[in-house]
């Protein structure tokens, strides 16, 4: 079909109809203008219709097409079609033209007709050459169909745009079918494989935190959903066989067991955090009329309560740990064990194992037995209640809790002359109060109470150790390199100090050989105190409990080595997730603070920035350097943002 130049003319290029004004012909090609700075190529034959008119430029075929879509909308082709249907033929446009306008067709009719052929349901384009076909009556229905669920298409994605960006309400049953979608992708976002969609059903590229926000308006998750926890799959709640598995358990025929010591006539104290429900470790004292004490650390005893590869053991073995957030708590075992007949409550009998230590008057162990018992807690006591009993001599409790103290401290003295480690660590709290406010605390992580406490864990935790290794039952030790001490004897601030020791510490690791445990100065250790929180514990208190009632040891050094590995791998990511959230709730309570100055040790100075550690609650961060400080020195820093979300913050130096 020949074209002259400066002519529109209708042509179909990569099976798009477009309109140009031809620029040139040449060996069957056709070249036209159809955009600013913008030219195709098309075959000669590709022209559907010329129209006769000449324009200086692209933009006369641009008005000439827009004319012929605004025509084409007011056409309908269903009575030319049911005159065509039953035949076969292939129709010209020109043949359909005259037909469905009847005679004097003119060239805007055609091109608009043209138009509506592209997308009509009655016709279709012939693969080669310039005719239509009629479809048949179930072509029809299936194109009409297909119109039908596009329709629907554009209609669900108007609404799901007015919905995220408008806040409109929507029927549940839309939410519903988009809320799958969403959640995946503000959980992995580019990673998601709903992407695309929610991409093409907002029009854009979203941010996650918008979807996150819309759903907590709708009540799909909280505003301080944790996703962490939905992210790496956490089971929160227990399945109904675990929890039918453990409603039949009862804890008087295991404490009739003769082999059990029956240690209830001892005064037991569980130290631990006043919100903690799940006690797993308990102390007790005896002075002896010659100034010798005896001292027990008293380990419920899970191993006796909940069966190897039982249902709530596999599933505790599932789940490896007890995560404790600071809005929440998700136990290793249901609360009938963890807070019940596992845990060391005040005033009731409980199975343990119990480590008694014959301490000279000198603070020398000489010697400790460990031994199946039955217990029963007399007190359970706060840190803080601890401390107070600690300074106040006219408490009835005061002389037991001070012997434990006196104990403690000759074990820490003789440990720290073996080599190890000593430093401060405050502890962070961080408490969400029944109406949803956040508050930060710092604890002394040396305060005589937690002293008490850890100490005779680090000798429980030791005996333990000795006594696996001394008749080689397979269990996991920890071992560690203690660092040089005067790598960093040099540093006055303590703050400064306890940054350097923990950047030179090497990581624990585990190993099925007792090593030296350098940092806390014992010649072999392993973890077995927490049996309700650590699976790991679990393992070691089976083996030694085992062991005393002279059974066949549950684990060889393969199976151990196994569960222990197996274990310490899941550990690791269910750390970032614990330290992740109580991030999150800590910038959650900054985020109020933005604009306050606080005091901030310098820690370390680098090219452009510096270390610091922001002594109201213990956090570490790097800010630009604005003055010339060395490691040690005290500087004033203002919060500058601070953005719980994406966990971003910044401070700035005074």
């Amino acid at each position: 079909m020949d074209v002259m130049e400066n002519e529109i003319a209708f042509f179909r290029y990569r099976n798009r109809l477009m309109a140009g004004v031809c620029l040139s012909s040449r060996g069957g090609k056709l070249r036209f203008a159809t955009g600013r700075k913008e030219t195709v190529t098309t075959p000669v034959e590709n022209v559907l219709l010329r129209t006769g008119e000449t324009a200086g430029d692209w933009t006369g075929a641009a008005a000439r097409m827009s004319r012929a879509e605004q025509g084409s909308e007011a056409i309908d082709l269903v009575d030319a079609w049911e005159l065509l249907r039953d035949e076969a033929d292939v129709w010209t446009v020109d043949e359909l033209a005259d037909l469905h306008f009847g005679g004097n067709v003119t060239w805007d009719q055609r091109a608009a007709l043209l138009v509506h052929l592209e997308q009509n349901l009655y016709f279709e384009a012939e693969r080669r050459g310039d005719g239509y076909r009629a479809l048949s009556e179930e072509e029809v229905r299936a194109r009409q169909a297909a119109v039908d669920r596009q329709a629907a298409r554009l209609e669900e994605r108007d609404r799901f745009r007015r919905w995220l960006h408008e806040c409109t309400e929507e029927p549940p049953e839309s939410v519903d079918g988009w809320v799958d979608r969403l959640k995946d992708y503000v959980l992995r976002h580019e990673r998601s494989v709903h992407a695309d969609w929610v991409e093409r059903m907002a029009g854009a590229r979203v941010d996650p935190h918008t979807v996150f926000n819309r759903l907590v308006r709708d009540g799909v998750w909280g505003p301080d959903e944790h996703l962490d926890l939905i992210r790496a799959d956490v089971p929160v709640d227990f399945p109904e066989v675990v929890i039918a598995a453990l409603d039949g358990l009862r804890l008087s025929p295991l404490m009739d067991d003769r082999r059990r010591r029956d240690l209830t006539d001892l005064a037991v104290y569980a130290v631990d955090d006043a919100a903690t429900t799940d006690m797993d470790d308990g102390v007790s004292v005896l002075m002896r009329a010659d100034g010798t004490r005896q001292v027990g650390v008293h380990i419920t005893d899970v191993a006796g309560l909940v069966p190897l590869d039982s249902e709530a053991d596999l599933e505790a073995a599932s789940r490896v740990s007890s995560l404790y957030f600071p809005d929440r708590k998700i136990p290793m075992f249901p609360e009938t064990v963890s807070s019940d007949l596992g845990s060391l409550r005040p005033g009731a009998p409980r199975l343990a194992l119990s480590q008694l230590f014959d301490v000279s008057t000198d603070g020398s162990v000489e010697c400790v037995e460990i031994v199946p018992s039955v217990v029963r807690c007399r007190e359970k006591l706060s840190y803080e209640a601890a401390d107070g009993i600690l300074a106040d001599p006219s408490h009835a409790l005061h002389g037991d809790l001070s012997d434990l103290q006196t104990v403690a401290e000759w074990h820490c003295i003789e440990r720290l002359q073996n080599g190890a480690i000593d430093v401060e660590h405050p502890n962070r709290q961080i408490r969400i109060t029944d109406n949803g406010d956040v508050q930060v605390s710092l604890q002394d992580g040396r305060s005589p109470a937690n002293l008490l406490v850890s100490e005779m864990m680090v000798m429980a935790n030791t005996a333990m150790a000795r006594f696996c290794r001394d008749r080689d039952i397979p269990v996991v030790y920890r071992v560690q390199t203690a660092p040089d001490p005067a790598d960093f004897s040099d540093a006055e601030n303590e703050v400064l100090r306890r940054y350097r020791v923990l950047r030179r510490m090497r990581r624990a690791s585990i190993s099925l050989t007792p090593e030296p445990h350098g940092g806390l100065g014992v010649d072999a250790y392993c973890q077995a105190t927490s049996p309700l929180r650590r699976y790991t514990d679990l393992a070691v208190q089976r083996q030694v409990g085992a062991y005393l009632l002279d059974q066949p040891l549950p684990y060889d050094n393969e199976r151990i080595q196994r569960v222990v590995f197996e274990a310490e791998e899941r550990m690791r990511n269910l750390i970032r997730i614990e330290r992740r959230r109580e991030r999150y709730w800590l910038f959650r309570y900054l985020q109020d603070r933005v604009g306050r100055v606080f005091e901030a040790v310098v820690l370390d100075t680098r090219e452009r920035t510096i270390r610091v550690e922001v002594l109201d609650f213990a956090f570490q961060t790097d800010i630009r350097a604005s003055a010339d400080v060395a490691p040690g020195d005290t500087v004033s820093v203002r919060l500058g943002r601070c953005d719980p979300w994406p966990g971003e913050i910044s401070f700035s130096t005074v």
